[in-house]
């Protein structure tokens, strides 16, 4: 039969090993919301600097056909037309890139949010079995079945 001081030292490991679980499963839910948070923080700065090429894409653009109207070529026709084009769609591509990067980076730490929060429930589960393993194991060191009166004993279930 266990002792009152055996019980308190089970429910005492019990009562850590379970404490411990749910710390370490709030620990890794935090680093997760981290890992979504930096994920939005890192897309919401990609259309920001996307949104700045291509104002710096826009403002070449007037300058190359100021430049041009100033030299006397036509700027709605022929070499000056494609210079504006090209270097719109310079800036576009280049803003793009930047956003497809920022999403990739986005993408990995999302990822690495969702791993971190299965991680915390195997870290509960773990936590779980570990503490019920530590009382069945402490009932059937203290014979606990054959000297708990009312209990089973050792008469099979149901009999």
């Amino acid at each position: 039969m266990c002792t009152g001081m055996e019980i308190a030292l089970l429910a005492a490991s019990v009562g850590g090993t379970v404490a411990s679980t749910q710390h370490q499963s709030k620990m890794l839910g935090a680093q997760a919301d981290q890992a979504n948070a930096d994920a939005d923080a890192a897309a919401g700065a990609a259309r920001v600097k996307a949104n700045k090429i291509r104002a710096k894409g826009k403002k070449q653009a007037a300058a190359a056909r100021a430049a041009l109207a100033a030299s006397g070529v036509n700027v709605d026709l022929g070499t000056s037309v494609l210079i504006n084009d090209d270097i719109n769609r310079q800036s576009e591509k280049d803003a793009l890139l930047g956003i497809d990067n920022a999403n990739d980076a986005a993408s990995r730490l999302r990822n690495q949010a969702t791993l971190l929060n299965m991680e915390g429930s195997a870290v509960q589960t773990a936590g779980i079995v570990n503490a019920t393993t530590s009382v069945m194991s402490a009932g059937v060191q203290s014979n606990w079945r054959k000297n708990n009166p009312g209990g089973a004993g050792d008469k099979p279930i149901g009999v």
